[in-house]
């Protein structure tokens, strides 16, 4: 899956997603962010089985997929690069 998204949109999201995201969790899935790239928007998603958030954030993108991330790794790249 290939796309282009504003940096700092995609910073916001991952934040805002990082507290529903299960910290200790026995279900590891739990611990990750899915990523939905349909019709020119990006849609990430987390839950801890009680609370769960949905973020959508326009992208550039030929085609659609998707796939799930850990929450916690994703935001440190994307904090990293954004550091740079």
């Amino acid at each position: 899956m290939k796309f282009t998204v504003d940096q700092s949109a995609l910073l916001s999201a991952l934040q805002s997603l990082q507290s529903v995201v299960e910290k200790k969790n026995t279900v590891l899935i739990l611990g990750n962010v899915l990523c939905q790239v349909q019709e020119g928007k990006l849609s990430l998603s987390a839950t801890d089985l009680e609370v769960g958030m949905t973020i959508t954030i326009p992208v550039h993108s030929d085609f659609n997929g998707k796939i799930t991330i850990p929450a916690k790794q994703f935001l440190e790249i994307i904090r990293e690069y954004k550091a740079k």
